[in-house]
């Protein structure tokens, strides 16, 4: 617990709480060794990592940024494909929320916080993490996200981003003919876009 990092503080993912493989609607992927010391994720850094040589249309990456949301660019035999890669903790969703002035009782309300819900796929979640010294933070929810890229039967490479925010926990190539069905409409609340509503006195 107290030699790991996903973020700046030290903090990391509960070995105990996360099996040996992720299973994400259909989609399997083999987590890296948990015991102590041992190395289970890729920090971006630009790396090219060879492709099976099988039959497959895609290639899933189970990952994570770490210190904020990012966006980067990966590439399957050099096509570009631009993903948002989401922060591994925090909110992934909430309503409008409400902003006062200051802590006082009487304060005023100032404006309303725009509401969101991140579109990537969530594959794994946990309900705490680990502090750097080993102890639990509980309620702070920490994440893997699925992420999807396009590709063809025969392909060799996938090269990742130089980003070292993002950390990529394992990587499965799939021939999965049922992603050419999608849904004709959000089957959840889309607020892309959604801007923070400011109020007007009287």
């Amino acid at each position: 617990k107290d030699d790991g990092g996903c973020d700046d503080d030290g903090a990391t993912i509960p070995a105990e709480m996360i099996n040996d493989t992720v299973v994400s609607e259909g989609i399997k992927f083999q987590i890296g060794p948990s015991a102590n010391g041992k190395q289970n994720a890729v920090s971006c850094s630009g790396q090219t990592v060879a492709l099976p040589d099988a039959r497959f249309n895609a290639v899933y990456l189970l990952a994570m940024a770490v210190n904020g949301d990012t966006d980067a660019t990966f590439k399957v035999d050099g096509r570009a494909t631009q993903l948002p890669i989401e922060d591994w903790s925090g909110s992934i969703g909430r309503w409008d929320n409400r902003v006062f002035q200051d802590d006082s009782l009487n304060s005023q309300l100032d404006h309303l916080d725009a509401g969101f819900i991140k579109r990537a796929p969530l594959a794994w979640f946990c309900s705490h993490r680990h502090q750097q010294d080993g102890s639990d933070q509980v309620y702070t929810y920490s994440y893997l996200f699925k992420y999807r890229l396009d590709a063809h039967t025969g392909a060799k490479t996938l090269t990742l981003p130089n980003n070292p925010r993002i950390r990529i926990v394992a990587v499965s190539v799939v021939q999965d003919e049922n992603d050419s069905t999608v849904a004709a409409l959000p089957l959840y609340d889309d607020f892309t876009g959604r801007k923070a509503i400011q109020l007007i006195g009287n």
